[in-house]
């Protein structure tokens, strides 16, 4: 079993793109983590629509290739209670990994502002550490209990601008990995249908 230190990273990945590849490697290289659980969301909590699970999984496996020494692609929300929450999600890696690991949640600032409307979301920080990653235009949003917080110096990119220049169709290098973008062409997906 593994000894150290386990960043549990979730999020709809709706799709993934180099920001969320940056932040994996800074976990390792920066924060030492010794593996780092990229959680795809099964189904938004508040109703948002997103692309299937199956082809958000499938892009996350595609984009940690590189990494899959210290990156493992977790399809546990599909196994999980639905609608899951993070308090479930990091109570079943606290659980998987018992004693042998410290964890680390790993949120985006821009969630910050919704935070207390989570499930147990008090009860966080006695499951893990809470990582919050400043993202653009949502730096100075205040965390209603301790968090660590480290300014990432990332391209500013979102899931939400990818899907936007594909319907536009624009180009969406230096935004996705080459094998992401593939995927996402050859599957149609995000275009206006």
């Amino acid at each position: 079993m593994l000894n150290g230190k386990v960043a549990i990273f979730g999020g709809s990945f709706d799709p993934i793109h180099f920001g969320h590849q940056a932040v994996c490697f800074w976990l390792k290289d920066v924060l030492n983590c010794n593996s780092i659980e990229l959680v795809p969301t099964y189904q938004h909590i508040f109703g948002k629509h997103l692309e299937s699970f199956e082809n958000r999984l499938h892009m996350c496996y595609l984009a940690a290739q590189n990494m899959r020494e210290y990156v493992h692609v977790s399809d546990v929300e599909i196994r999980l209670p639905i609608p899951n929450t993070t308090y479930n999600l990091l109570d079943y890696f606290k659980t998987l990994y018992g004693s042998f690991a410290s964890l680390v949640c790993v949120i985006g600032s821009d969630c910050l502002a919704d935070i207390i409307k989570w499930h147990k979301w008090d009860k966080l920080s006695s499951l893990a550490e809470i990582l919050v990653v400043d993202r653009p235009g949502n730096e100075n949003i205040v965390a209603p209990f301790p968090v660590l917080r480290y300014p990432l110096n990332i391209t500013p990119t979102s899931s939400s601008v990818v899907r936007e220049a594909i319907k536009e169709g624009k180009s969406i290098e230096g935004l996705v990995s080459h094998q992401v973008a593939d995927y996402i062409y050859k599957n149609k997906l995000y275009e206006v249908k």
